[in-house]
C-alpha cells in the first residue's frame, strides 16, 4: 500500500476552534485555548466543526476490498478510479 499526502489545512486546530467559536459566539484566542475548545466540542458530540480541517491523500496499490470498505463511510469524500 502507498499513501501520499497531497494537501492539508494549515493550522487545523485554529480552523476547527474558530468554526466552533462561530457556533458559540466566542472570540478567537490562542492555540492552547483552541485545543481546549476542540476537546470540549468533541466530548459534547459537536463533531461537525472538525470537518472544517481537511487532508487529501492518494492511496494506491490497495485491494478492492479496502476501497469498498472506505467508500461506505461518509466521514470521507472519495474519487475512485473505475
Amino acid at each position: 500500500m502507498k499513501i501520499e499526502l497531497i494537501a492539508h489545512t494549515p493550522n487545523p486546530e485554529l480552523v476547527i476552534a474558530n468554526a466552533a467559536r462561530t457556533c458559540y459566539d466566542s472570540a478567537q484566542k490562542d492555540l492552547e485555548s483552541s485545543r481546549k475548545m476542540i476537546k470540549v466540542i468533541v466530548k459534547s458530540g459537536h463533531e461537525s466543526c472538525v470537518e472544517h480541517a481537511t487532508a487529501t491523500f492518494r492511496l494506491s496499490e490497495v485491494s478492492r476490498v479496502l476501497t469498498h470498505e472506505l467508500v461506505r463511510h461518509r466521514l470521507f469524500s472519495f474519487s475512485q478510479r473505475s
